[in-house]
C-alpha cells in the first residue's frame, strides 16, 4: 500500500476548495467501491486484500463525511457573514421583511441546515446531498403548486386575496389534505428541524412548520413573518397599507389557530417570562436560521445525554452541530481543510499511486535536486 502519499512524490499544492473537490471525489470513489484501479501491491491472499479494503473503505467514506462537513461550514459562514453586512445577525438591524432577498436567504439557510445533518450514508447511498436538496426543493414547489390549483378551483384569486385569507387556506390544504401536524408527541426529534424530514413525515415543530408556510406562501405572492416568541414560534400577518388594523398571528403548530396580541401575551405567560413589545416584532432570515440550530444543537445534546454509552456517531453529530453553532455566534472562519487531517497514518490503503495522480492529487517531480 503507498500508506503516506508523500512517498510518491510531492503533494500537489492546491487551492483548498480544488483540492477538497479533488480529494472528495476519490474518497467517494473508494467508499462505493467504485476503483477501477491497475494493479494492486503486496497483497499475498485474498483474505488479507479484502480486510485492508474494507477498512480503506470505511475510513474513505470518514473522509467523504468530514470533507462534507466542511463545505457546509464554508457555506454557512458566508450566508452569515453576507448577512452581517446588511445587517446585525442577532439584533435584526435593518431588517425588510418583506424583501425577496431575505425569503431567499431563510430558503438557502433551511437546505443547509438539512445538508448539516446528512451523513456518509445518505451521500454514498441517497445519491449524495444534492439530489436529496433537489428533492426537498421539488417538494416545495409541487406543494405550492396543487395549493395553487386548489385556490382556483374555489375561485381564489391568490393575487387579491388578503393574506390571511391565503393562509387560512392554506392551513386547510396542507393540514386536512395532506395530513401536516405538529409533533406533539416526540416533539424533541431532531427531524422535527429539518426541513426534507417534515416535508416526509408531515409532522414538525412551530419554526420550521412556519418556515414552511412562509416559503410556500412566497411562491403565491404572499409575505408573512415569523414572530419568535419565547418559547413558541407563530406567523405574523401585518395590516394592508393604510389600515389601522393590527397585526395578525397564527399558530400553524396548532392546525392554523388564529390569535390575537393578548393570545400571544398569554402564551409567553405561560413560559414564566414578562411580555415585551420586542417579543412581536418580525425575525430576519438569520434570527431564524439561528433558533433552528440551536434547537437542532439541543436535540442531539439531549440525545447524547440520554446514552449510557456514548456513541461515536452521536458525539459526532452533536460536535458537527456545534461547530456551526460557533460560527454563527463568533463569526469565524474555518480552518483551512487538507487530506491530513482525515488521513490516519495507519490507513491501510492498498491503491496504486496511480490513482493518486489520476485524481491530480499527487505528481512525480523528477527535479527534487534543483
Amino acid at each position: 500500500g503507498i500508506g503516506d502519499p508523500f512517498q510518491h512524490g510531492n503533494w500537489t499544492r492546491l487551492r483548498s476548495n480544488e483540492f477538497s473537490a479533488r480529494t472528495y471525489d476519490l474518497m467517494y470513489a473508494v467508499a462505493n467501491d467504485a476503483i477501477d484501479y491497475p494493479t494492486l501491491k503486496d497483497v499475498r491472499a485474498v483474505g488479507v486484500f479484502l480486510t485492508k479494503w474494507n477498512i480503506t473503505r470505511s475510513l474513505a467514506a470518514i473522509a467523504v463525511d468530514a470533507i462534507h462537513h466542511h463545505q457546509v461550514m464554508k457555506e454557512w459562514h458566508t450566508l452569515f457573514n453576507n448577512a452581517g453586512r446588511q445587517g446585525s445577525l442577532l439584533s435584526g438591524g435593518n431588517y425588510n421583511p418583506g424583501s425577496n432577498s431575505d425569503d431567499e436567504k431563510l430558503e438557502k439557510g433551511a437546505f443547509l441546515l438539512v445538508k448539516s445533518q446528512l451523513g456518509w450514508e445518505d451521500i454514498l447511498v441517497k445519491g449524495g446531498a444534492q439530489k436529496i436538496l433537489q428533492n426537498t426543493h421539488d417538494q416545495l414547489n409541487d406543494i405550492s403548486e396543487k395549493y395553487q390549483a386548489r385556490l382556483d378551483t374555489e375561485g381564489v384569486d391568490s393575487s387579491t386575496c388578503d393574506t390571511l385569507r391565503a393562509v387560512e387556506e392554506l392551513s386547510r390544504f396542507l393540514m386536512q389534505d395532506m395530513g401536516f401536524e405538529g409533533n406533539v408527541d416526540n416533539y424533541y426529534d431532531v427531524r422535527n428541524s429539518l426541513l426534507h424530514d417534515v416535508l416526509e413525515s408531515r409532522k414538525g415543530i412551530p419554526i420550521t412548520l412556519a418556515v414552511l408556510y412562509k416559503l410556500i406562501l412566497a411562491r403565491v405572492g404572499h409575505r408573512v413573518n415569523i414572530i419568535g416568541l419565547p418559547g413558541h414560534v407563530v406567523l405574523g400577518i401585518p395590516p394592508p397599507r393604510g389600515s389601522c388594523t393590527t397585526t395578525t398571528f397564527v399558530d400553524v403548530f396548532r392546525g392554523g389557530q388564529v390569535l390575537s396580541l393578548d393570545d400571544c401575551q398569554e402564551i409567553v405567560r405561560t413560559f414564566g417570562v414578562s411580555w415585551k413589545e420586542e417579543f412581536s416584532r418580525p425575525m430576519s432570515a438569520t434570527e431564524v436560521l439561528t433558533r433552528m440550530l440551536n434547537n437542532i444543537a439541543k436535540c442531539h445534546e439531549m440525545q447524547l445525554n440520554q446514552q449510557r454509552e456514548k456513541t461515536a456517531s452521536a458525539t459526532f453529530a452533536f460536535e458537527k452541530i456545534r461547530a456551526l453553532t460557533m460560527l454563527t455566534q463568533l463569526h469565524y472562519s474555518p480552518h483551512t481543510f487538507t487530506i491530513l487531517e482525515i488521513w490516519p497514518e495507519q490507513m491501510p490503503c492498498i491503491l496504486d499511486p496511480e490513482i493518486f495522480r489520476r485524481h491530480g492529487l499527487i505528481h512525480d517531480n523528477t527535479n527534487l535536486a534543483s
